[in-house]
Order: C-alpha cells, then structure tokens, then sequence
C-alpha cells in the first residue's frame, strides 16, 4: 500500500472519530436537556392550572 493511501485512511479514521464523538456528545446533552425540561414541565404544570 502506499504511503499517501495511508495517510488518507488514517486521516479519514480521524475525522470519523471526532464526528462520531461529537454527535455522542450532542446526543448526551439533547437527552439531558429533554430531562430536564420535562421535569420542569411537570411541575409548572399544576401550578399554572391552579392544581
């Protein structure tokens, strides 16, 4: 294999790796925020409708 096929697949690896990194990341966050805004809402909730 030559050497620039290497480079190209290691640089590749690398890319895909820092994507998929960032989308788990992403994906933490957006559930942690569903958490915590569905929590939120629940207990406004009955407070706004006199419960």
């Amino acid at each position: 294999m030559p050497g620039g096929d290497g480079t190209a697949l290691r640089v590749l690896r690398a890319v895909t790796y820092v994507l998929v990194s960032v989308a788990s990341l992403l994906f933490i966050l957006l559930v942690a925020w569903g958490v915590v805004s569905y929590l939120r809402l629940s207990t406004e909730l009955p407070r706004l409708f006199g419960g």
